[in-house]
């Protein structure tokens, strides 16, 4: 009997923050905790990994693993005085790779065939640059995104925001591409591991879909006992009843016109010019423009590219992956791309003429020869609920785990709705026509400016149980309760001077939301589409990114709002080179530069979507 055995040619530890807006006092400490205690917890994990039953050889091109820790913990690992013995912050960083180790081999399992391995061979290998088997797969980027959210510990606050036809979808696509055989003779033998995800969906208070795409995700990423895609879609269909399952085929959502929205979106019945979607290609001169796709290309700003590093640490760029893989619409990720890069660029000449820097800026972004007209962009809007809702779960999410407790929220009228703010960074969770809605579940104090104050709003957050502190002058008949400098709240426990310092910024802070709101509106990504559902996702995805952006840098020394990095760095330009397996951007050395490269916001960017396997490196030079 052969020996079996795992041999890894590679092995390369990121620390990324997911959450939170420091790296506490020793940075360097925490890459010596990591690469100290993980290659030997790893060699612990090898064993269990042996003992599973499988093919001789099974070649994985890249398996990442995504571990979730907390600062304070990693901090103690590097405290640890052996490895012998696991016992606190060690036992719970183990626990968390077997968890990772459990997620990424079974989605990794659903893309590589050991049946159908490709023979050794000196032949260079062909293809599209930087695609790996594992992202190969059609369905892989929900599996992942999953998989995330499941190890991160937020799986079902995150799926709950998800509606039934968006969850369907999901679902969908998930058991079109597997197409699972259910038996109805027997059922599954669910161990005492699966009969505990099964009872804590089912108190989750779930829609069928959404309970569906739980258990599949608890499954693949259960710790004690990780089960294949197959297996947990073979479940996860026993428990909750299926809904009307679609042929096989292409992954497609249909519309009302019986279209695909990747159909709808891009408008097939009315073909723009092949300019307007060429994608760069590495191997051949575009004439259009008059350079090789190989050579240097001066942008005039280079924030869009400094937004992939929040992006990609808050899980934006999957969430956006998998939704637009679920929507069968994958061929407009270069349209979404070049509209997020609006939010970011130069605001149109006179509300609606992109500027010539901004139109390049946003091109080379998406990958794309020439920025797609906005006729096109406009389309995009068709992609509705599908893709604006795991956009905004995932924001809301990342931005819920990051919020210090006990620090306010604010409450800001924008367009026929409202934005809810973090008072700690004016980061934006969240747009509703229903505030009421936006902070219920958040148990935090609410400010609401004078502006955005009015009778029904304050009925309807009194009626949600939502606490709030507001500057505008109780009417008649109100029963609000009055605190000093003009205040009046809902809350009748708190001490009156606690309420009063936690409403000390009101002022400011309204001033500061009304400011970004203009700035973002000025901006619009999607044109003729500023109040749509995607063009609110892609507000709040820019608003993300610009809000850790000036968090990061600027928080010691001023006050910090997502505005003064629109500002900051609207005019710092980059030479973008795009090759076969990196598209790198070299910043200009510099005070700004000196900044990012402190607070680590140069280096690699992985699995960016329209990149389609491209690594985006940003350095300087």
């Amino acid at each position: 009997m052969t020996e079996r055995a795992i041999h890894i040619d590679q092995c390369v530890v990121r620390i990324r923050r997911a959450s939170g807006w420091s790296w506490g006092a020793n940075p360097d400490a925490l890459v010596r905790a990591a690469t100290r205690a993980l290659p030997a917890l790893l060699a612990r994990q090898v064993p269990a990994l042996l003992s599973v039953d499988g093919p001789g050889v099974v070649t994985v091109p890249e398996l990442r693993l995504t571990i979730p820790i907390a600062l304070e913990d990693l901090a103690g690992v590097g405290e640890s005085d052996t490895l012998g013995s696991l016992h606190g912050p060690l036992a719970r960083l183990d626990e968390r790779l077997s968890a990772a180790l459990a997620a990424s081999i079974g989605a990794a399992a659903i893309t590589a065939d050991p049946q159908q391995q490709e023979p050794e061979s000196s032949e260079p290998r062909t293809g599209t640059p930087g695609r790996s088997i594992a992202s190969a797969s059609p369905i892989a980027p929900i599996v992942t995104l999953l998989a995330r959210w499941t190890a991160a510990g937020h799986l079902l606050d995150t799926i709950r925001r998800l509606s039934d036809p968006v969850a369907e979808s999901w679902r969908r696509a998930l058991e079109r591409e597997l197409a699972p055989v259910v038996r109805e003779e027997a059922s599954i033998l669910a161990d005492a591991a699966t009969s505990e995800i099964l009872e804590r969906v089912a108190s989750a208070s779930l829609g069928p879909d959404q309970a569906w795409l739980a258990i599949v995700a608890s499954l693949v990423g259960d710790p004690v006992r990780p089960g294949s895609v197959e297996r947990s879609i073979e479940v996860a269909s026993q428990h909750v009843a299926p809904g009307d399952l679609v042929a096989s085929g292409a992954t497609r959502v249909a519309t009302s016109e019986g279209e695909s929205l990747a159909e709808r979106a891009m408008g097939r019945s009315e073909p723009e010019p092949a300019a307007s979607a060429t994608l760069i290609d590495p191997d051949r001169t575009s004439p259009s423009l008059g350079w090789h796709a190989t050579d240097e290309l001066e942008i005039a700003c280079a924030l869009p590219f400094l937004a992939l590093f929040p992006l990609a640490r808050a899980g934006w760029l999957a969430a956006l992956d998998a939704a637009v893989t679920a929507a069968g619409a994958r061929d407009v990720l270069p349209g979404l791309a070049t509209a997020l890069a609006y939010k970011l660029l130069a605001p149109p000449i006179r509300g609606w003429r992109r500027t010539s820097g901004a139109s390049t800026a946003a091109a080379a972004f998406a990958g794309l020869a020439m920025a797609p007209p906005d006729s096109v962009l406009h389309r995009l809007s068709a992609l509705d609920a599908h893709l604006a809702e795991p956009l905004e779960a995932t924001v809301r999410t990342a931005l819920v785990a990051g919020h210090t407790r006990g620090s306010p929220f604010v409450i800001q009228a924008a367009g026929d709705g409202y934005h809810l703010l973090d008072g700690e960074g004016l980061f934006a969770l969240a747009w509703s026509a229903r505030p009421h809605e936006l902070a219920t579940e958040l148990d935090e104090l609410v400010l609401v400016p004078a502006a955005s104050a009015s009778p029904e709003l304050l009925d309807r957050l009194e009626l949600a149980n939502v606490r709030f502190v507001t500057d505008a002058p109780a009417t008649r008949g109100e029963p609000w309760r009055e605190l000093p400098g003009g205040l009046c709240t809902n809350d009748t426990h708190t001490p009156a001077d606690q309420l009063t310092a936690s409403a000390r910024r009101l002022d400011e802070l309204a001033t500061l939301a009304g400011e970004l709101d203009a700035e973002l509106s000025r901006r619009p990504g999607l044109p003729l589409a500023t109040t749509g559902v995607v063009e609110r996702a892609l507000t709040l995805g820019a608003a993300l990114a610009l809000g850790d952006l000036s968090w990061t840098l600027f928080r010691e020394r001023e006050v910090a709002t997502p505005v003064l990095a629109l500002h900051r760095f609207a005019d710092l330009g980059a030479t973008v080179t795009f090759g076969a397996e990196v598209v790198r951007v070299r910043l200009p050395l510099g005070r700004r530069h000196a900044d990012l490269f402190a607070h680590r916001y140069t280096g690699e960017v992985h699995d960016v979507p329209w990149f389609d396997g491209r690594v985006v490196e940003i350095c300087g030079g």
